[in-house]
């Protein structure tokens, strides 16, 4: 008796069997090619669950004119579902890994879209930082996680600066355990929702239920959790 295929398993066997390019994701249309990214980005988007946290969090947690900052933008898709949401020109994405520039563009040019995009680094004081590059970009970070990477010097804002310039009241930040020392550090006094992924199995559980407590400090409640990722608010 065959066994039963899932959804996203059927969804990726037709995409390779008709060589599609593009798949489309809460409403956005996205690149997704397997001669152009590792095979786990690809699993993840043909079967919905890529950045899947962070975009139903940011559903939840963004309203209406909010204007957001995205630390850590990957390929765009969280940017695209935080501009579906406030308007385009309200998200500023910054990502480290320049290499992702052109996908980056490209989604969002799929999807009549400019984006804000700011090609640096995010960290506590700003200039210049090591960035090890990994081929699969999620695992790409400022912290030597001691993976097969590219060890690459690039520029950074500090988080200050970053929260500034964008004149952000929500923050969306996925960063491979830099969270920790970006939310203790940064001023938070205009921000009214933070969404971020962390990563117990990168920097151990204790620093991140200090950075909890910090926010918690800060005025900010804990919405909720789901799988990895906290949505953090206050009124």
């Amino acid at each position: 008796m065959a066994k039963n295929i899932s959804l996203g398993s059927l969804r990726k066997l037709l995409h390779r069997l008709f060589g599609f390019k593009f798949v489309r994701i809460d409403g956005i249309k996205v690149v997704c090619d397997a001669s152009r990214m590792d095979e786990m980005i690809l699993t993840a988007l043909l079967k919905g669950g890529y950045e899947l946290a962070e975009r139903d969090l940011a559903r939840a947690a963004i309203r209406s004119g909010d204007r957001v900052l995205e630390i850590g933008a990957g390929i765009g898709v969280v940017s695209l579902v935080c501009t579906r949401l406030v308007g385009a020109g309200q998200v500023t994405s910054y990502e480290a890994n320049s290499s992702l520039a052109p996908m980056i563009r490209e989604n969002f040019a799929l999807n009549g879209i400019i984006p804000r995009l700011v090609l640096k680094a995010v960290t506590t004081e700003g200039g210049s930082v090591e960035f090890f590059k990994n081929q699969n970009f999620v695992s790409s970070s400022t912290i030597d996680r001691n993976l097969i990477a590219e060890k690459i010097t690039v520029e950074s804002d500090s988080i200050d600066t970053a929260i500034e310039n964008s004149r952000a009241n929500v923050i969306v930040m996925d960063v491979e355990g830099a969270e920790i020392g970006l939310l203790k550090k940064a001023s938070l006094s205009t921000i009214r929702e933070i969404i971020v992924e962390v990563h117990p199995h990168i920097v151990g559980d204790e620093p991140i239920k200090e950075m909890v407590q910090h926010l918690e400090l800060q005025g900010f409640v804990e919405k909720k959790r789901q799988r990895k990722t906290i949505w953090f608010s206050r009124s």
